[in-house]
């Protein structure tokens, strides 16, 4: 008898509509209103994004920061600022001026000398100090988080097990580092039919495996679940799986060796993530002494007769 849970978290009612409950990228495909958020928040954001916004985020809040300072220096007089080329452009100079003062360089080229432009220049270097100093706190955070990069299967296959059939995704470890005592869980979503007020409720069940904790992962793990008596996708045709709009989420915890710390990661597949009759092909080959794969052929299937 296939084991139904209650509810893992997500909701079980879902209106007239019923979306995947995970994205692809392991995001709740959720949309909360009336979050309240501060600047604890701004830092886990700051933390979480891809390297390229960030720098881009921290660049242009660098300009900004010096081009507010510039204007200051514009409104209290460029004439409380020694040095000043009159062949140049004021606002450039001014900004340059900035630069330097919340860098702390101070090149003595340009050096306020009036009260306004000096209690500029004290402001602008405290909120550099502060603003490096945040910034450097969000690059060791960065670092220092251990940020799994697991690559699953673009799809999961129902494919020939034993004398019946199961359900089949592979993952792989995409950083060099190795992964110890990992641990899985899948869990089925499915729709109920509508109520008479077409509401549709989420059924949930926790899909038992083949193997659902392996000590080490320095190749690949294909996940396994029988699809046998206990299964809740016993007996059913595939248009009668499809009829159930099944989700499958996928949730990994394992120990990184060399962060010291615990990893999660969290994927999903939905009906149009099935490949029916398929299997994964063999990617491992001989490499001298070791054995070798490519991650690159992950998804490599083969037809199932």
């Amino acid at each position: 008898m296939a084991t139904e849970i209650n509810d893992p978290g997500t909701g079980k009612n879902f209106g007239t509509t019923s979306n995947r409950i995970i994205n692809n990228d392991g995001t709740f495909n959720i949309k909360k209103k009336g979050a309240r958020t501060g600047f604890r928040d701004v830092f886990t954001y700051l933390t979480e994004v891809s390297w390229h916004k960030f720098f881009l985020i921290i660049f242009i809040a660098y300009f900004l920061i010096n081009i507010l300072f510039t204007f200051l220096f514009m409104l209290v007089g460029p004439e409380q600022v020694a040095g000043l080329d009159p062949e140049k452009s004021t606002f450039g100079q001014l900004l340059a001026f900035s630069f330097q003062t919340s860098t702390t360089v101070g090149y003595g080229a340009l050096h306020p000398i009036g009260p306004g432009a000096q209690f500029i220049a004290a402001t602008a270097a405290f909120f550099g100090f502060l603003s490096f100093s945040l910034a450097t706190g969000l690059l060791y955070g960065r670092f220092s988080r251990p940020n799994p990069k697991i690559l699953y299967s673009d799809n999961i296959l129902y494919s020939k097990y034993q004398e019946g059939y199961s359900l089949k995704l592979r993952l792989a470890n995409m950083r060099n580092t190795t992964l110890m005592d990992l641990e899985t869980h899948l869990i089925l979503a499915t729709d109920r039919p509508p109520d008479e007020n077409g509401n549709i409720m989420k059924n949930y069940y926790r899909l038992k495996l083949e193997r659902d904790s392996i000590l080490m992962l320095p190749l690949t793990w294909t996940i396994v679940h029988p699809i046998d008596e206990d299964s809740p996708l016993h007996g059913k045709s595939k248009e009668e799986i499809t009829a159930l709009n099944p989700e499958i989420m996928v949730t990994i915890k394992g120990f990184n060796e060399v962060y010291g710390q615990h990893i999660r990661s969290r994927y999903s597949y939905g009906i149009k993530d099935f490949k029916w009759n398929k299997g994964f092909q063999r990617i491992y080959y001989s490499d001298g002494d070791k054995v070798g794969f490519d991650l690159a052929d992950i998804n490599m299937m083969v037809d199932e007769n």
